[in-house]
């Protein structure tokens, strides 16, 4: 009878720590799947903020400005305007065939291009620097964005004068428009600021280089 007792004690106890184990492993089950849980919705959180992130960091595509053209521009010599049906070259260049220190900046002449006309006024100019006459005027080059429109460049030829006048050629068998030239030396090539931005700096320069430079020029 006390066999039986003890057998039946130890069959209880057994029975009770079995329960414990099943009660001890289904909280360990239901704490990790909460665990694994709130990893996923916090890995998902994360990535989605990064995603926010990434959408709201996005950059404005910067507009670029509209390119200029060359059809569409103005001439004055010095305060009158004059029509040319073409301007230049504006053009700076260094002689790198020399030594550094010996090396000299100059301009470019610039030839001015237009129909031939009845006037003679740019050979007039041209006949005074050749009879000995200081005759040096201010040139400035206005780029306009249209026709009739707003100046968006401005350059000016300080000191200019005519160091070649050319009219035309004459061909019985062509119909071309007959054509004369000025070309221009100058002492310096200004680019005129716009309203917003400040002048080019006046620097110490070779005059622009021409064939010959006539005594009085």
């Amino acid at each position: 009878m006390l066999a039986t007792t003890v057998v039946a004690a130890d069959a209880a106890g057994a029975a009770e720590m079995v329960d414990a184990v099943n009660v001890t492993s289904a909280a360990h089950t239901i704490a990790m799947t909460r665990t694994i849980r709130e990893g996923v919705q916090t890995e998902f959180g994360a990535h989605s903020t990064r995603q926010r992130s990434t959408v709201v960091s996005i950059m404005p595509v910067r507009e670029l400005p509209p390119l200029l053209g060359t059809s569409h521009f103005r001439v004055l010599i010095g305060a009158r305007e004059l029509g040319f049906a073409e301007v230049g070259p504006l053009s700076s260049e260094t002689d790198v065939t020399l030594p550094p220190l010996e090396r000299s900046h100059r301009f470019e002449t610039v030839v001015l291009r237009r129909a031939l006309t009845q006037s003679t006024e740019l050979y007039d100019w041209r006949r005074k620097i050749m009879s000995g006459k200081g005759d040096r005027r201010p040139v400035t080059i206005h780029q306009l964005d249209a026709a009739g429109g707003a100046i968006v460049n401005s350059w000016r030829l300080e000191g200019a004068w005519p160091c070649r006048w050319s009219g035309p050629s004459f061909n019985a068998a062509g119909n071309d428009v007959a054509i004369e030239e000025l070309e221009l030396a100058y002492d310096d090539l200004v680019w005129l600021a716009a309203p917003d931005k400040t002048p080019s700096e006046k620097l110490p320069s070779t005059p622009s280089r021409a064939r010959k430079k006539t005594e009085g020029a």
